[in-house]
């Protein structure tokens, strides 16, 4: 009786372990589907290079909760390019990190959009071509290397974008990154998710590295940046390009609420040797100080929300119109 009795409670046992099975599954299955709407399981992928360390892979969408990121087919936000620009036509090539890659904003919301749509407005037709090749945790390094290996684009006008703090952002891959390589991507959502938490923890325990803090190491790597910077320049005005360094000085600067003494002393270095090569570097000071709401001009610490992207472009049209030679000519055509 008794071995009747555990066989009637071991098959009662399966069966009670059935529902809970497949509750799990559909569970696992509607967290999938709730992941994939928010665009985890299909994000932006990088590809991994010798040279440049990374760069996003050419001709790939995404799309996130209110936005649409695409590359084009050399690895920039913009539109699919050619290799030469339309008779008339202007290039502009700005090239930089996360502030000018704007992920959290659609390609027609970007600076370097905007910047387009300014400058043709003022022409009064299609002249100017603008190129966004901002890539996230890029530095000067990456760039110089991006550069160098896949030249210039024909660009007429090049603009060097970032904070000022990227001068000494040394070159890494993507094994610093939670960033999704193109060999690899996710097979999941919930495996995309997996990967970038384990990859936070991992910062998180490793802290922040030692060139993040001023000291001999941060000016050493600083003065390697600054020369990436220069050399990066010379190639552009080799190949015939105006050459711009524009960059952002930290939040509390642009918005008027304070000053940042280490972000003036690394970039005064950077002014001095790009302008030894005649190139143009400017650091903005307190260029949203007067702007409404300035509250929504950045959506964290760093980056633009969509009213700093079209600020920004504003405040960049007027600087390339007052200093760039090819712009003014080609807006009095």
């Amino acid at each position: 009786r008794s071995m009747f009795s555990s066989e009637r409670l071991e098959k009662g046992g399966r069966l009670a372990i059935l529902p809970l099975l497949v509750m799990g599954l559909l569970l696992l299955g509607a967290t999938e589907i709730g992941l994939r709407l928010f665009g985890f399981g299909r994000p932006i992928l990088f590809v991994q290079d010798p040279d440049v360390g990374y760069f996003p892979k050419p001709g790939q969408t995404a799309k996130y909760p209110g936005r649409v990121i695409r590359i084009n087919n050399r690895g920039m936000r913009a539109a699919d390019i050619s290799d030469k620009t339309a008779s008339g036509r202007i290039r502009i090539l700005m090239i930089g990190d996360s502030t000018l890659a704007g992920t959290k904003v659609s390609n027609s919301d970007l600076y370097s959009s905007l910047l387009e749509s300014n400058l043709n407005q003022r022409a009064g037709k299609q002249t100017f071509e603008v190129l966004n090749m901002g890539v996230n945790a890029w530095g000067p390094l990456h760039e110089r290397a991006f550069i160098r290996k896949f030249g210039t684009f024909n660009a007429d006008v090049a603009i060097i974008c970032g904070p000022v703090a990227n001068c000494f952002r040394p070159k890494y891959g993507l094994e610093r990154l939670p960033f999704s390589p193109a060999e690899r991507p996710p097979l999941t959502a919930l495996g995309h998710v997996a990967y970038e938490m384990m990859w936070r923890l991992r910062e998180r325990s490793l802290g922040a590295p030692p060139w993040a803090f001023p000291g001999p190491l941060q000016d050493a790597q600083a003065k390697v940046g600054t020369e990436a910077y220069a050399d990066m320049a010379a190639v552009f005005q080799q190949h015939g390009a105006e050459v711009f360094l524009e960059m952002l000085p930290a939040r509390q600067v642009t918005l008027g609420l304070g000053s940042d003494h280490d972000g003036e002393r690394l970039f005064a270095p950077i002014r001095n040797r790009m302008e030894e090569i005649g190139a143009t570097a400017n650091c903005a000071g307190a260029i949203f100080k007067n702007a409404r709401d300035r509250e929504t001009i950045y959506h964290d610490g760093v980056h633009f929300d969509h009213y700093g992207h079209r600020l920004y472009a504003e405040y960049l049209a007027e600087r390339l119109i007052a200093r760039s030679e090819k712009v003014r000519a080609a807006i009095k055509r």
